[in-house]
């Protein structure tokens, strides 16, 4: 793992482990921070995340401090560094170095569950704000299906380029691959050859939601997000909430993201499912 990185906030299964969701922080926040939001929030029946999902091993990476231009170079945890998600496009080449670096951190985590004996189809990535952004790069190229995507509240790097590129030509097949061949160029990562049979990261289902009146990340940087992915034939369920603000609204977010992670994540069970196998 990247020492670089402080060591994340992990809150173990209460029992045997199944699958992990590791989720990414939003800009200027903290692992540990994200956890307890997300943890302690209670679910239309009135437990945790925990208890709702027993064998679900929870990760809340914290990312390292960079300089913030936005914030005359103030030193901040980030992901990434940007100009501004006012003017998007302006000096976007601040965004590659901490692309690059969190992309291999997130696959090493991701790697290191699997080592442990976790399959790659039982682990959810996301993230919330900036720690949606930086995920779904890593979740884009990352060589394997995996059990799931939540983002809640982010956008998408370079998405005008990925745009452009998925209106060009009449070969579907290629112009996915030239769209996710334009990410992992901007990550470093080696091309996808034309000849591949399929892409396994397309068939990870994924979850995208984002409040109405958000003021901080405006929800067309969402629909920009789930234009592009179900333009990529992703499985998208995508959700927004009147009068929610950024980043989680507690009572209709969390009832969506535990309804996702019960109908779409494969052999996912939750507690309900336990009691019932008890009796």
């Amino acid at each position: 793992m990247n020492h670089s990185y402080p060591y994340p906030d992990t809150f173990d299964s209460l029992l045997p482990q199944t699958h992990t969701v590791i989720l990414l922080h939003p800009r200027g926040s903290h692992g540990r921070i994200l956890a307890h939001t997300i943890i302690d929030s209670c679910t239309s029946e009135g437990h945790n995340l925990s208890y709702t999902f027993p064998t679900v091993k929870f990760i809340f990476p914290t990312a390292k401090k960079r300089p913030a231009t936005s914030f005359g170079g103030i030193t901040i945890r980030q992901w990434f560094d940007y100009h501004s998600l006012e003017e998007i496009r302006v000096r976007e080449y601040l965004q590659f170095e901490g692309l690059i670096e969190t992309t291999h951190f997130v696959h090493d985590l991701i790697r290191r569950e699997v080592e442990d004996g976790i399959d790659i189809g039982n682990i959810v990535l996301g993230g919330v704000g900036q720690g949606c952004a930086a995920s779904l790069y890593a979740l884009l190229a990352f060589d394997g299906r995996l059990g799931g995507y939540v983002g809640i509240s982010g956008w998408f790097p370079f998405v005008a380029y990925l745009q452009d590129v998925l209106q060009e030509g009449e070969n579907e097949k290629w112009r996915v691959i030239d769209s996710l061949n334009l990410i992992r160029g901007y990550i470093d990562f080696l091309p996808l050859q034309y000849d591949v049979d399929e892409i396994p990261v397309l068939r990870t289902p994924v979850f995208i939601c984002h409040g109405e009146e958000d003021d901080r990340v405006d929800v067309s940087l969402g629909k920009e997000i789930v234009d592009v992915l179900r333009r990529l034939s992703m499985d998208v369920t995508w959700k927004t909430y009147v009068n929610s603000r950024y980043w989680f609204k507690a009572s209709d977010e969390m009832k969506d993201f535990v309804d996702f992670l019960k109908t779409k994540v494969e052999t996912l069970r939750d507690a309900e499912t336990f009691v019932e196998l008890l009796y």
